[in-house]
């Protein structure tokens, strides 16, 4: 059997040669393996003397007190005096408190009697009457006794090293028994439970203690995901707590598997998002969720569209948290939102950031207003079916003009994907409860029409760096089998704390082994895959970050600075296909779903307008219009009320004449829709002319629209009682009021 990590085999240093008598070439481990830096090396004037500075310290110190001693005249016994209160304090006591080798004793012992003696001997002989020959004497003995010393010293760190080798080798052969015992006793289990036995290759336990990874061989003819059923069993088996897990996965070697165990359960431990909002890539991978070893996981969308599956209650909340905010950090990803079941709920919380810095909303209690300039942390949001409709209308004519935009970008940079970067953002769709709208099968035809787009943008629009982000609520979807669906959607997440009978994970992910979704049921745990490259990794269980309702804001407001916005060639594009839908997308016209109201028509924007800008909000301070509060009109004079009653009574003199109803005036059409109704009417009452034909007759007249911009203006006039309409789908047409036609 190959034992799981290496073991130290050293012999213990009490058989290695010691001095250096015999030639050995031994030398302190780990030194000269690295070189030191350049530069200059600081000085530690706190560590203590190694085997050179010592011997020269001590050399030093006896030439001063003999020098010191023969000047003042002192007893030649002084110096050895001190040398017998050095060497019992730090030759004794000190290597005792320490629990040194011998050789520490002996080599700190010799240099204070060296020194000492030294001393002594010199003050003795008085050196004022001493000729060259006694100098050179002194001298000679002083470098004989250091170097004696340096020896002594060098053979006692050698023996410490020696020693402190010996312990380490002694705690890893300890530890290595104990991981000897712990895969035998794995080894054992295995082959109790599956009838397999495995041979080990590796263990290793988790830094933070909640579990260990063994990696076996699998005997010929045993497959891992044959091992991989038997998770459930081999948990039970080894008497786990409830929601820890035994994962089989493989490894980069065919034959050879990694036994995940959790001896914790690491779903239940609550990790918080932090404060960490800086800059980072779609190209480098963003933090959506954190895996068992409660280690973020960095997800790669370059390519890619993403599916998760939320049933309520499951934590959906705080994972969009932390999608929205780790769009947010991208200086080179723009964020559009598709809310239609929550009329945009899933987004507000980002852009109140920008409501409260304008004005209209007041700050959290406790909390400063945060500065102006703050822009939404998400660049679109449509909160009904027509707003959804032409953003995806927008974000294929954006596609497509990216195609012939950027095509020599691409061309010098030799790739088929659109180089993105701050200038030309990487743009996510965000549609919550998106997977429900591409499993409709109504007749609804906005719906339809929604579903045709987003498959669309699925398929088609992965080159020019747009991608989408789907979430689904229930697991008995029809569409979450969809191979097209399963096929662009490269990234997939079920959470599972509300779907204890697995409905979601076994639809997500058909054929799912190796991992118990039935001990997933932490609030925001589930399973995720991502088949990307690069960055992809097999299915994992995950469990969200922790946010608090005040998250949006500060990640909103620390990343102010760098987020992206759309090109201003795109920007101009936009506004002439599809007029100035994009520009006023945060007029408050557009932003009843931020209260819950139907706000009043606010007048048209000047066609100057700069790109993508925010217009001040007149309506910061109220949400209803204020009434006029001031003084009444004041009474008229006799002389002017007697003129007013002679006007009255000329004017009942006036014969009436039978004049044509007026239309209300709060539907009367504006812009370019009032040139609808007069195609109309020229047309007749009884003629009926389609979307296309609109269009045509508008272009004729100097207005060239979108197809998709007359079709919803159209349907909303509809609704209006503005004009008449007829049909479904591709067959409505539409016609003038039939009282226009008199």
């Amino acid at each position: 059997m190959t034992p799981p990590q290496h073991t130290n085999t050293a012999p213990p240093a009490a058989t290695r040669t010691s001095g250096n008598s015999s030639g050995s070439s031994r030398k302190k481990p780990g030194t000269g393996a690295k070189k030191r830096a350049a530069g200059p090396v600081p000085i530690d004037w706190e560590a203590g003397h190694g085997t050179v500075s010592g011997p020269l310290a001590m050399a030093a110190n006896a030439a001063g007190a003999a020098a010191f001693g023969t000047a003042t005249g002192v007893p030649a016994t002084w110096p050895l005096a001190i040398a017998a209160a050095g060497a019992v304090g730090h030759g004794l006591i000190a290597p005792w408190r320490r629990g040194a080798t011998g050789a520490t004793y002996g080599a700190r012992l010799a240099g204070w009697a060296i020194g000492g003696t030294w001393s002594a001997s010199v003050i003795a002989s008085d050196p004022r009457h001493w000729t060259g020959s006694g100098f050179g004497w002194a001298a000679g003995t002083l470098a004989a006794g250091a170097l004696v010393a340096h020896g002594l010293a060098a053979e006692a760190e050698l023996q410490e090293e020696a020693r402190d080798e010996d312990a380490r080798a002694e705690v890893a052969r300890a530890e290595n028994a104990s991981r000897w015992a712990l895969a035998n006793e794995w080894v054992d289990r295995i082959e109790r439970v599956t009838n397999i036995r495995v041979a080990v290759v590796a263990l290793a336990q988790r830094p933070d203690g909640t579990g260990f990874a063994l990696e076996v061989a699998l005997p010929d003819g045993i497959t891992a995901s044959r091992l991989a059923g038997f998770n459930v069993a081999l948990a039970e088996a080894a008497r786990l707590p409830v929601g820890c897990l035994v994962q089989v996965v493989p490894t980069i070697i065919q034959g050879q598997v990694l036994i995940e165990v959790d001896t914790q359960d690491a779903s239940d431990r609550v990790q918080s998002y932090g404060e960490d909002f800086s800059p980072l890539s779609v190209l480098t991978g963003i933090p959506w969720f954190l895996g068992r070893d409660s280690k973020p996981v960095p997800v790669f969308l370059r390519e890619a569209c993403a599916l998760i599956l939320a049933p309520p209650g499951g934590g959906k909340s705080t994972l969009l948290d932390a999608v929205f905010a780790g769009f947010c950090r991208c200086p080179d990803a723009l964020t559009w939102a598709i809310d239609l079941g929550k009329n945009g709920n899933a987004a507000r919380a980002f852009i109140n950031p920008w409501l409260e810095s304008t004005g209209v909303l007041a700050p959290p209690p406790g909390a400063d207003r945060l500065p102006g300039g703050i822009r939404p942390g998400i660049d679109w949001v449509a909160a009904d079916a027509e707003t959804a409709l032409i953003m995806l209308s927008v974000a294929l004519a954006l596609g497509e003009w990216r195609l012939g935009a950027y095509a020599e970008l691409m061309r010098r940079a030799d790739t088929t994907l659109l180089p993105v970067s701050a200038k030309i953002p990487f743009l996510t769709i965000l549609v919550d409860e998106g997977a429900e709208i591409l499993g409709y099968t109504g007749s609804d035809p906005v719906k339809k029409k929604l579903k045709e787009l987003l498959l669309r943008i699925m398929q088609t629009l992965r080159a020019m760096g747009i991608r989408l982000v789907l979430t689904a609520v229930d697991g008995n979807l029809t569409v979450l089998g969809d191979s097209q669906i399963r096929k662009s959607s490269n990234v997939r997440i079920a959470l599972t704390a509300t779907d204890p009978e697995g409905a979601g994970t076994a639809k997500l992910f058909p054929g799912l082994r190796g991992i118990d979704r039935k001990q997933l049921l932490a609030k925001g745990a589930g399973v995720a895959e991502a088949t990307t490259d690069p960055g992809g990794f097999g299915r994992i269980p995950m469990r969200t970050f922790k946010t608090a309702p005040s998250f949006a804001r500060a990640a909103v407001a620390a990343t102010n600075s760098w987020r992206a916005s759309l090109e201003p060639e795109a920007v101009r594009m936009i506004a002439a296909r599809f007029g100035d839908v994009y520009d006023r997308r945060w007029e408050r016209e557009n932003l009843g779903w931020l209260f819950g109201d139907t706000p009043p028509a606010a007048p048209a924007a000047p066609a100057s307008r700069a790109s993508g800008g925010l217009e001040p909000l007149p309506w910061r301070h109220s949400r209803t219009p204020k009434t006029d509060t001031g003084p009444g009109p004041k009474p008229l004079s006799a002389a002017d009320q007697h003129t007013l009653d002679a006007f009255h009574q000329a004017l009942g003199m006036i014969p009436e004449t039978d004049e044509p109803p007026a239309a209300p005036a709060a539907d009367a059409p504006i812009g370019w829709q009032g040139k609808v109704v007069q195609i109309l009417r020229t047309a007749g009452a009884d003629t009926w002319m389609s979307a296309g034909e609109v269009r045509d007759a508008l272009a004729e007249h100097g207005t060239d629209l979108a197809r998709q911009t007359v079709s919803t203006a159209l349907a909303k006039m509809a609704r209006r009682g503005q004009i008449r309409t007829q049909g479904t789908g591709t067959h409505t047409v539409y016609a003038a009021l039939e009282h226009t036609g008199r």
